[in-house]
């Protein structure tokens, strides 16, 4: 289906050149580079033909073969050799959940919309779709509207739902302009969808859109804030209430995922000399139950593994407020009326704060990596208030290298990069033609140059909404919106220096590794490196 899609995708495309190049009178030179490109991409699908008929999927490119899922990814320069404390979150840090989970959230905070918000009872007929949204979306609080933005604070042309109806670049434009830019003082009203719970609540959000539209007739309009507001507080209130957790400690098997590896990279680390301590806004009752069957079979206690316990931490509080800690009382489920300022292996302490983390073990933030899910809770404010370096899990990786070492990946990022360098190889043969010497001042483009250009860039459009429907058929992929980082993805790179998949992939590294970022920010006028396989 894939080739068949790229086949078609190159026909047009090449219809469309031949097209605009019979309406101009173009040299024999602009024909060459056009015809070159042709014959690079042909070749390259038929690479890709023979690579699908024999089952193999080497891709050309250097960079494709060495992605691997199970890698660390560095945004920073990171010398894992100077930390000396590891600290971890527990919901899809230490602990990975199925599906099943995003699926009881979703019909709990649905079931209490009807009963406790009001909400119509048609929208009992909804059920949770795994497949529609992503993380890092936002809600317009003002239309209702889901969308992605990009890092430039651009609505995503293609990547914009009312309810679940994808609105056309024409209804994108009439909401938020020609430009589809969002101005800062805006960015407000567009409330980040940046953790996995948040795709329930984008699903739902669409669905409670969808249901109110379609009893306009008969049901007082609502506020697209207010439909926002009702779905995260129903979210909320299954955690809030206990409904999430107490159904999980029923069954353990159904959500939570088995990580072999957990305590093996657990000990690792503390073999290392590391410090290791937890920090959970959970409550001591289900990280107790849920973390003693995820490192179950190690012949002791899962406290052991760690140096400082802190449960009901209320992150991002915890970082700003100057809070003390209480000592759990492990037996009778309470906490200790003093406060405390010493912290003991294997005790159990809620509340708290950074500052008293600080004071009470001498920890200083450059010797400190956290690693955790919740950009917004878990990172931003640990690295911007106490210097604390910072890991994000983010599960989705895992699914988005699988696409990118795809061979309908390659082709189409082969094809992607071509057809870029098609129009600059174009631009500057047209200028070098007496159209505009680049000696002289230019001179503008013709009609005919116009056209042709205006050809190759929609066919590149086309090649992105491609690529994007490889990662999700609604949002694209989770890091990328047209050719540039989304606007979640930059965020990765503000709040965190390492990313992973999942917190055992430190097993593979050297406890002194350095870590360096492949892909730095460079300027367009900076030299950067040449890639390590010419060094070698």
């Amino acid at each position: 289906r894939i080739m068949n899609s790229m086949n078609k995708c190159v026909e047009k495309m090449h219809r469309r050149l031949q097209d605009s190049l019979r309406l101009g009178k173009f040299s024999p030179k602009v024909f060459k580079i056009v015809d070159s490109y042709i014959n690079a991409v042909n070749k390259k699908i038929e690479v890709l033909q023979l690579q699908h008929n024999t089952g193999t999927n080497k891709q050309s490119h250097n960079h494709l073969n060495n992605l691997t899922d199970k890698a660390v990814y560095a945004n920073n320069y990171f010398n894992f050799g100077e930390i000396k404390v590891v600290g971890f979150d527990l919901d899809y840090t230490l602990l990975s959940y199925s599906t099943e989970l995003q699926k009881l959230i979703y019909t709990h905070a649905r079931d209490s919309l009807i009963e406790t918000y009001g909400f119509p009872r048609e929208l009992l007929s909804c059920e949770f779709d795994s497949t529609f949204a992503v993380r890092g979306l936002s809600v317009d609080t003002k239309s209702g509207t889901l969308c992605k933005l990009s890092h430039l604070q651009k609505v995503g042309l293609n990547f914009s739902f009312k309810g679940k109806k994808p609105l056309s670049p024409s209804e994108i434009e009439n909401v938020y302009g020609d430009s589809r830019h969002i101005p800062h003082g805006d960015l407000i009203q567009m409330r980040p969808l940046y953790d996995m719970y948040s795709i329930v609540e984008a699903c739902l959000i669409a669905d409670a859109m969808d249901v109110f539209a379609s009893l306009k007739s008969s049901t007082p309009d609502l506020d697209p804030a207010a439909i926002t507001d009702d779905v995260q507080g129903a979210v909320r209130d299954v955690h809030v209430s206990g409904v999430m957790h107490s159904a999980i400690m029923r069954d353990l098997d159904r959500f939570v995922l088995p990580s072999p590896h957990l305590q093996e990279t657990l000990l690792h680390l503390k073999q290392t000399g590391r410090k290791l301590f937890l920090c959970t806004n959970s409550d001591y009752k289900y990280s107790n139950c849920t973390l003693s069957y995820a490192l179950r079979g190690g012949g002791s206690s899962w406290r052991d593994l760690f140096d400082v316990i802190i449960c009901s931490a209320h992150k991002p509080d915890f970082y700003s407020l100057k809070r003390p800690f209480r000592k759990w009382n492990m037996y009778n489920d309470t906490p200790s009326a003093a406060t405390v300022g010493r912290l003991e292996p294997g005790a159990v302490y809620v509340q708290g704060s950074a500052h008293a983390l600080k004071r009470a073990t001498g920890w200083l933030g450059r010797e400190v990596l956290y690693l955790g899910d919740n950009l917004l809770t878990d990172l931003k404010e640990a690295r911007r208030l106490h210097g604390w370096h910072t890991g994000c899990i983010l599960s989705e990786l895992e699914r988005e290298i699988e696409v990118q070492r795809s061979g309908a990946f390659d082709g189409l990022h082969f094809l992607r990069s071509c057809t870029r360098q098609l129009v600059m190889d174009l631009q500057l043969q047209l200028h070098s033609e007496g159209r505009g010497r680049l000696n002289a001042m230019p001179t503008a483009f013709g009609a005919e140059e116009r056209e042709l250009l205006r050809s190759i860039e929609q066919d590149l459009q086309e090649i992105n909404l491609e690529l994007s429907a490889l990662f999700n058929k609604q949002f694209g992929s989770v890091f990328r919106s047209h050719g540039h980082l989304s606007l979640f993805a930059f965020a990765v790179r503000q709040y965190a220096d390492i990313y992973m998949s999942d917190v055992t992939h430190l097993l593979q590294y050297n406890p002194e590794h350095r870590f360096y970022p492949t892909n730095s920010i460079h300027m367009a006028h900076d030299v950067t490196s040449p890639p390590t396989t010419d060094l070698l």
